[in-house]
């Protein structure tokens, strides 16, 4: 998917989400050959405390700065867990006060595995970030979507589109709303003020041909009906009211004034 979305013009990077993708770590598995312990004697529940203790450490005491306690533990130097041929000298004692190296007690591997699994609503997930430069939000996303549906998918899982995409559905289906209820409410404020449907109608009808002019621009620009753009056309409604509230004024003072009939 990461390779496919990034052939797509205008994703700049694309690439696993830093915080919600599989993080895999380098790890080092040892792990205990029953036969080797039982031939030097060496119990497991031993064994696993020295190691315990080499690797994560074992507590002496503590020290206390005020009211808070810090513990004291001893282990080996970060620089020693990390190697291998270190782990596998260190000493496993015997009843006898031998020492026994863990490499001759256990096999010592080391391996990537996944350590952080993200999960949503019990699910698990992987985050794909993508990130655009050239190119806008919603276009991208329905060339994307084509694509990513063509994929082959295995059986069990699942596509979810989130981050600005999903605001921008969210906030379409509340314009949606927000629109209509505006141009409404403009109207209702025009008949309100003129105390006339007529005249009314008259300064209304201004706003349609303000949206004409605002979409026919933005073709002209190549730019995409964008949520800016929504916001954009609402305050063009504005504008374009308050123009034709100007003009209808000033031809009813000019009537009043000369005493010009209407039809004139």
């Amino acid at each position: 998917m990461k390779e496919n979305l990034h052939k797509i013009p205008g994703a700049a990077e694309v690439e696993l989400d830093p915080i919600m993708a599989l993080r895999k770590s380098t790890v080092i598995d040892i792990i205990p050959d029953q036969s080797r312990l039982k031939y030097y004697n060496i119990s497991l529940p031993l064994f696993n405390n020295v190691v315990e203790a080499s690797m994560s450490g074992f507590e002496l005491g503590g020290y206390y700065e005020e009211e808070v306690r810090f513990p004291i533990k001893i282990r080996l130097s970060e620089e020693f867990r990390n190697r291998e041929s270190e782990i596998s000298n260190i000493g496993v004692g015997t009843q006898d006060g031998g020492m026994i190296p863990i490499k001759l007690l256990a096999s010592i591997e080391k391996k990537e595995r996944i350590m952080t699994i993200s999960r949503n609503k019990s699910r698990r997930f992987v985050a794909v970030s993508v990130n655009l430069r050239g190119r806008d939000l919603e276009g991208f996303y329905s060339e994307a979507k084509d694509k990513i549906s063509n994929m082959n998918i295995p059986q069990g899982y699942s596509v979810f589109w989130g981050g600005q995409i999903e605001n921008l559905s969210k906030a379409k289906e509340k314009l949606s709303i927000i629109l209509p209820s505006t141009f409404l409410m403009i109207f209702v404020v025009l008949y309100l003020g003129l105390k006339s449907v007529r005249q009314a109608l008259l300064v209304f009808f201004c706003v349609p041909f303000a949206l004409t002019g605002g979409i026919w621009f933005l073709f002209l620009r190549g730019m995409n009906l964008s949520v800016s753009a929504f916001v954009g056309c609402i305050a063009l409604c504005g504008i374009s009211v308050l123009n034709g509230l100007v003009k209808l004024d000033t031809i009813h003072r000019i009537r009043e004034e000369k005493n010009i009939p209407l039809k004139e």
